[in-house]
């Protein structure tokens, strides 16, 4: 193992991780607000670009993968086993108080609340009582497969649910196997993942575990590589700048071409469909080691401070970013926006963003720390 990554500084991580909030965020700002261009190019390029909000939890996947395999690779290293229950517990601290207040709400709000008075009728609040398995043994994504978007508010954690189904199982595989074999088992999941998504194409199929477990598979395999292939960092550390900005350049390009290969034919579709999702997590995870590891960057996104700043309460934006919409639309039904219809969705978006960065930041400094400073009584370094 390369000893000195034992203990990295991924400072530019948190910005990349705005980024991918900001992802899912427009995403959804174009699926809840409903603005048409008149100009069809303009249209297009809109939907194309800013509607690929499932490429950001794909990269908070790859992510995930990477940094929780990087640290059970270092755990084991040191100590020569892993300390299965307190990992349990960082995660626990981490994950559960956040993911279980929006849930509480959600579940108060199907009860209690009624949006149908906006004039666009997309705030699902339909869920049931049933539904609150789904939620309490983190299987959202599942909910959302069997019954559909019920719950706006909940429809977002159905990626968290699926992180700790990976946080439940992976430590464990890291416990009894070697590192051989878990780089072993990482090309096994992209692997089974790929022949998943080949026999299923449809648009349920990818909020499945076995569809997107390749995302969090390949962020391992990165970790092993970085940890355990002097040859691969070396290339990473060394790679030029024109090699660099060529990456970011394909990913760039197939960022509005996401989706479009149906115009082909359903045949092409189903060959290239998951084909790309692999071509896009190998992507995240070039942009993510050499983020941290290239000494030719054109640009380490660690040095915006402010983008740094919020990333570091990405989670929190995630999870909270649905509950403002309403407040978005509250604020710009009236009258006054009629024949603005532009600048009644520009508003809302700020809105919205705005108050997502607002309530997530006060809940990271007033909520959220209280269990985290609890993390290092778990923690072996």
């Amino acid at each position: 193992m390369n000893k000195s990554f034992e203990k990295p500084n991924f400072i530019n991580l948190d910005s990349l991780r705005f980024f991918a909030f900001l992802a899912v965020f427009f995403s959804h700002c174009i699926s809840y607000f409903s603005y048409s261009f008149p100009n069809k190019y303009l249209e297009l390029l809109h939907k194309h670009f800013f509607i690929n909000g499932n490429l950001g939890v794909n990269f908070f996947f790859v992510l995930s993968g990477f940094l929780i395999s990087w640290l059970l690779f270092i755990e084991k290293e040191k100590t020569g086993t892993l300390d299965i229950k307190a990992f349990y517990m960082r995660r626990i601290l981490r994950i559960w108080p956040v993911y279980f207040v929006v849930v509480l709400i959600g579940f108060l709000a199907a009860a209690f609340l009624n949006f149908s008075s906006f004039s666009q009728s997309f705030f699902h609040l339909t869920s049931g009582i049933d539904q609150i398995f789904y939620y309490l043994f983190f299987l959202g994504n599942f909910d959302l497969i069997v019954n559909g978007p019920t719950n706006f508010i909940l429809s977002v954690l159905w990626s968290v649910s699926i992180e700790e189904q990976f946080y439940l199982v992976w430590p464990i595989f890291f416990y009894f196997l070697s590192q051989k074999n878990l780089r072993n088992l990482c090309l096994f999941l992209i692997f089974a993942s790929f022949i998943f998504r080949y026999f299923n194409s449809d648009v349920k199929s990818y909020l499945s575990s076995f569809s997107v477990m390749s995302d969090l598979a390949i962020g391992s395999l990165i970790a092993y590589l970085c940890l355990y292939n002097q040859q691969f960092i070396s290339w990473i550390s060394n790679i030029s700048k024109n090699k660099i900005i060529f990456f970011y350049s394909v990913l760039i390009l197939f960022i509005p071409l996401h989706g479009f290969s149906h115009v082909f034919g359903n045949l092409f579709f189903s060959f290239y469909y998951p084909f790309e999702a692999i071509m896009f997590s190998f992507l995240f995870a070039f942009v993510i080691v050499e983020q941290n590891f290239s000494k030719n960057s054109f640009c380490k996104f660690g040095n915006f401070l402010l983008l740094s700043k919020y990333g570091k309460i990405s989670y929190g934006l995630y999870s909270y970013h649905m509950l403002l919409f309403p407040i978005a639309f509250y604020f710009t039904e009236g009258a006054v926006f009629t024949n603005n219809l532009f600048g009644q969705y520009i508003l809302r978006i700020l809105i919205s963003l705005s108050f997502t960065m607002l309530i997530s930041k006060l809940s990271y400094l007033y909520f959220e720390s209280y269990f985290l400073k609890f993390k290092s009584k778990f923690s072996k370094n």
